[in-house]
């Protein structure tokens, strides 16, 4: 960071403007001097702040002081970026200037306060410009008479998001050093919060503007010291959303009043009266939410406070109160509230906590409650917080006399009121019979079983996914541990003793060797001399005989043999 004062009045961008020519660079938060010089802002700046101040020090191109006076004027479109420091001055200058029908946009905050050797009788920003000027920064008057933050005689287009604060102005009476002063036709649009100055010095408003037209989103406050007004404006459309503030001293809001004053908040007067709105005619649109006015109690020092219907203000909430049930002015609908689990077995409470003030008469009390509430005949309700405790307890209504009042019966050693602090609150018993909660869930449901455990087939006759018998059976001997005990079997591939091939093999060999013996027995005991024909065989004979012997000479012995043998066991 470094400081840079003007050598000639010329352009922002011309190195000849500077001391030793070299132009203040962007960016870098250094510290600017007009030094007596009128300097044009012809091109967009980033720098930390400028100022018309004297100062001793040492600046860049040379040089240990800046003198008093000159200003920086704002060509049209550029964006200053940086904060605006008027300095002290006896001859009616201004840190920043616009004029004619230029626009611009400064980014940053604007201020008279004493700052670098501030004071002096000037603003700090003089606006004579027809144009839109778009302030983005706090606006803030000084701390000697006629030294506004920003000042105004044209009907420029001003919109601040920022707010704006007036200075002390010194100790001169109605020394106009306002945060904004507007003498002209200018229509000025803030996003924040307005507030006149003081302590020491009357008049010094926050605003204090002509005759346009003005609109503030925010908070209003007067300041501490006569006529320091929020704001004091004249005749034309005026139109403030956000809380009006009086001090002792001021009023928050001084207008004419006319059909195009509209204001939108909670208006709050000072405790010794002094009204948040001095304005002979005005409305409220849009319509305040949570908005309260507050007047000051006679010679008591304390308030009393008209509340908007949509304030809690210690109402019930919506969920405590039966469902249905308008209340609040009719901007509040009661709605049902499902209890806790662990309260339902026990006692079920379906009302509001209501204060309430009682007397007795014999046995019988007489409550007036707070606020209305549809009781009936038969609830039961319990009283807690009753300064006189033996109130506090269990009843049960006895008669409605209206909205707000219920009769009821109560021991006659009871106090003749219930104090203060009772509130009721209407109770009911539930009931339950477990197994008729099951039976009931269990009827109502949509049973879609997709995991746990099924203890009855029956539960399944309504389920999408319920395996046909064969899937059943298949599965079952799928995952089933099989041994074979009786039956007919059609398969032995699973069973634990299925003999092996190796082993049925060597069983049917045994059984062969066995029945081979019995058939060789059985031939030699056939073959006997007793057994064989002897006629048979002559007559075998006979026809061998008259065979061709060259034929015979052809068959082997075996063969006769074996043809022998044949016929003598058929």
């Amino acid at each position: 960071m470094a400081n840079y004062r003007a050598v000639a009045s010329g352009n922002w961008s011309a190195g000849a403007t500077w001391g030793g020519g070299a132009v203040p660079p962007n960016g870098e938060g250094h510290n600017i001097y007009s030094n007596g010089f009128t300097v044009t802002i012809d091109t967009s700046v980033n720098v930390a702040f400028i100022t018309n101040a004297a100062i001793t020090a040492s600046f860049v191109g040379g040089g240990t002081s800046a003198a008093m006076g000159g200003f920086f004027q704002l060509s049209n479109g550029v964006t200053y970026t940086g904060n605006v420091v008027r300095g002290n001055s006896t001859s009616n200058t201004y840190a920043l200037f616009i004029s004619g029908t230029d626009s611009a946009n400064v980014v940053g905050n604007i201020s008279s306060q004493s700052g670098l050797n501030g004071g002096g009788t000037s603003n700090c920003f003089q606006i004579n410009s027809s144009g839109t000027i778009n302030i983005t920064g706090n606006i803030t008057g000084g701390d000697t008479a006629q030294s506004p933050g920003i000042y105004t005689t044209s009907s420029a287009t001003i919109n601040i998001v920022g707010n704006v604060t007036a200075g002390n102005g010194g100790n001169s009476t109605n020394a106009f050093s306002m945060g904004i002063q507007s003498t002209g036709l200018a229509s000025i649009n803030v996003t924040g919060n307005v507030t006149g100055g003081g302590p020491t010095t009357t008049g010094q408003r926050g605003i204090s503007h002509g005759n346009g037209n003005l609109s503030i989103v925010g908070t209003v406050t007067a300041g501490a010291t006569t006529g320091s007004n929020g704001v004091n404006t004249g005749s034309g459309t005026v139109s403030i959303t956000g809380n009006i503030n009086a001090s002792n001293a001021a009023n928050g809001v001084v207008a004419t009043g006319n059909s195009n004053t509209v204001f939108s908040g909670s208006f709050n007067s000072a405790v010794n009266g002094m009204a948040a709105i001095y304005c002979a005619q005005y409305r409220v649109s849009p319509t305040p939410l949570n908005a309260r006015t507050r007047y000051a109690a006679n010679g008591s020092g304390t308030y009393v406070d008209m509340f908007t219907a949509d304030n809690a203000l210690g109402q019930a909430n919506p969920t405590d109160v039966r469902s249905g049930v308008s209340y609040a002015s009719g901007t509040l609908t009661g709605r049902l509230t499902v209890p806790a689990r662990g309260s339902v077995a026990l006692s079920v409470n379906y009302g509001p906590s209501m204060p309430f003030t009682a007397t007795r008469s014999g046995t019988t009390a007489t409550a007036t409650l707070a606020y209305s509430y549809p009781l009936v005949v038969g609830d039961e309700f319990a009283v807690t917080g009753a300064s006189n405790s033996e109130w506090n307890g269990t009843y049960t209504i006895a008669s409605v006399v209206s909205g707000t009042s219920v009769t009821f019966t109560v021991p006659a050693t009871h106090s003749a009121t219930a104090g203060t602090g009772a509130t009721m609150q209407t109770t009911g018993t539930a009931v339950l019979d477990p197994a008729a909660v099951a039976s009931a869930v269990w009827g109502a449901a949509t049973r879609t079983i997709t995991g746990g455990l099924v203890d009855t087939a029956t539960t399944l006759t309504n389920s999408p996914d319920v395996p046909t018998e064969a899937e059943i059976a298949s599965a079952v001997w799928g995952a089933a541990t099989k041994e074979i005990t009786g039956g007919t079997v059609t398969t032995l591939t699973n069973a634990p003793t299925v003999p092996s091939a190796s082993a049925i093999a060597s069983q049917v060999r045994s059984e062969l060797s066995v029945e081979l013996g019995r058939i060789d027995a059985a031939t030699s005991t056939r073959a006997t001399p007793a057994n064989i024909p002897t006629a048979d065989i002559a007559a075998i004979k006979v026809k061998t005989d008259a065979l061709n012997t060259t034929r015979l000479a052809q068959v082997s012995t075996t063969e006769i043999v074996g043809n022998l043998l044949a016929q003598a066991n058929s």
